[in-house]
């Protein structure tokens, strides 16, 4: 069963880093979807594992729904921004309820996610290349900012008080997430630089993909 589940891992990986490459050529929002499902498809495989393997089931189904609303995300973005974040908001949600599932609140999360947060905050409202455009979209680029700062403080916290092989591919996927938003940031507010949708999309993609292979790793552990 381990090999199996090793194995769609890998095909579904590929797949993803595939269809990354694909969709880097021709956004299409169509390739956008396929491309996304990879990732929530690694999520799927990997949350029937845990059910199979009857593992403990609050961080693999967080993250799992985190996966499937950041896809849905994906698809309303092209369409409606401030609908779309919505939507990535509550992925993140999902992301912070995964991650307390593994760890509870703890005095290190106090210390360290204001810090996160407070950076993120003062990076978005005062660094000059970005215009939001008025007040709606300054107050969503700072309530977004602010969560996804939590699911990265959070991932740092548990990395610090507990150094696993676990947490340190949580907290690769989140670093990775956290940085393709502000190349997202830069590219939508900033002045869309060359290099903003590159790294949007190079880093995303397989940002959530380390994320859906975290529940990988959740389920071989010995006191998952």
């Amino acid at each position: 069963m381990k090999k199996t589940v090793f194995l769609l891992n890998a095909v579904l990986i590929i797949f993803t880093a595939v269809m990354c490459a694909i969709y880097k050529n021709n956004y299409q929002l169509w390739l956008k979807a396929l491309t996304a499902s990879g990732f929530v498809a690694i999520g799927a495989v990997n949350f029937v594992h845990t059910l199979v393997l009857k593992k403990k089931k609050g961080f693999p189904l967080f993250a799992f729904m985190g996966l499937a609303l950041c896809m849905a995300g994906d698809i309303i973005l092209f369409k409606n921004f401030i609908l779309g974040a919505a939507v990535f908001v509550l992925g993140h949600i999902m992301y912070v309820a995964a991650y307390c599932a593994l760890k509870k609140v703890c005095l290190t999360d106090i210390i360290v996610i204001p810090l996160t947060a407070a950076a993120s905050l003062g990076f978005i409202l005062f660094c000059p290349a970005f215009n939001f455009g008025g007040a709606v979209m300054t107050a969503v680029a700072a309530v977004y900012a602010l969560v996804i700062s939590v699911m990265l403080g959070k991932a740092i916290s548990n990395f610090i008080t507990e150094r696993s092989l676990l947490h340190a591919v949580i907290l690769l996927g989140s670093l990775m997430f956290f940085v393709s938003d502000i190349a997202l940031a830069f590219n939508v507010f900033g002045g869309s630089p060359s290099w903003s949708n590159t790294l949007c999309l190079f880093t995303y993609f397989p940002g959530q993909c380390v994320i859906a292979l975290s529940l990988y790793f959740h389920n071989t552990a010995d006191k998952a």
